[in-house]
């Protein structure tokens, strides 16, 4: 259970940080 959070964790700021390098007019 710890490691899916980790991962999902991992994920999501994997996620946010490409997607404010593609869009950087969003933030």
């Amino acid at each position: 259970m710890f490691l899916f959070l980790c991962i999902l964790c991992l994920h999501y700021y994997f996620v946010h940080y490409f997607r404010h390098e593609a869009n950087d007019t969003q933030y």
